[in-house]
């Protein structure tokens, strides 16, 4: 889903989970966006605090709030898709067996909310 919504951009999807170091400058103030997603999940409102003004400074306070909105809704997904059990369909599980196994997801045990 995520390289499909960027047609034209070769993109490393490695960065999830490796973060800024992985990036290559395709994109730009990646570092700053990766720090405020880390810091939204520390749950600590300095980090967080700090993480979002070096943001704002990079890219602006629009930046600041579509940021926030797609990690909210990426998290509201997950913990819909979770609570109710739903699986991936087999046109998608298909589709996304190179990205899971390149990013490692596959480890995930989204049923138990571990890693196996």
């Amino acid at each position: 889903m995520l390289r499909a919504s960027i047609p034209d951009l070769n993109a490393d999807l490695l960065v999830v989970t490796q973060g800024a170091a992985r990036n290559d400058g395709a994109v730009p103030q990646a570092a700053e966006l990766l720090a405020f997603v880390e810091a939204i999940h520390t749950r600590d409102a300095a980090t967080t605090e700090a993480a979002g003004n070096a943001l704002v400074s990079a890219l602006g306070e629009e930046a600041l709030v579509d940021a926030a909105v797609v990690c909210a809704h990426f998290d509201a997904i997950t913990r819909v898709a979770d609570a109710t059990g739903v699986q991936l369909d087999p046109g998608l599980e298909s589709s996304s067996e190179e990205i899971r196994a390149e990013l490692g997801l596959n480890a995930f045990n989204t049923t138990l909310g571990a890693v196996d």
